[in-house]
């Protein structure tokens, strides 16, 4: 991951009170640091993020031209879904597994942490 993503990534976390390592750690597992990858052919750049909840956070900051493959408009989405988690479930143990497999298979305990 380039110098300029981590800087970019750090400042995020600083604003959202997120925890930086814990984001490193999300974007290791998510894409190997690769902010090309598309998983399952629908699943984009660092974080790994549907469509669906790409156009959630444009909403949420009136702003239609973020992109999923640009590797600074990727954090920024992900980072903002993932808060929002952590808001939600009060942790963030619970928000990164809300994170990982929706918030509604978290709410019912549908989800495994193996």
């Amino acid at each position: 991951m380039p110098y300029e993503h981590q800087e970019y990534l750090y400042n995020i976390c600083v604003d959202m009170n997120l925890d930086y390592c814990a984001i490193m750690a999300v974007i290791a597992k998510e894409s190997s640091y690769d902010y090309t990858v598309i998983g399952g052919g629908k699943y984009y750049g660092y974080m790994q993020m549907d469509m669906d909840c790409v156009n959630m956070v444009r909403g949420y900051y009136n702003d239609n031209t973020l992109d999923p493959m640009n590797p600074y408009d990727n954090l920024l989405i992900g980072c903002t879904i993932l808060k929002d988690q952590i808001d939600a479930t009060g942790s963030l143990y619970d928000g990164l597994i809300a994170y990982s497999h929706g918030y509604y298979a978290w709410e019912a305990g549908n989800y495994s942490t193996k």
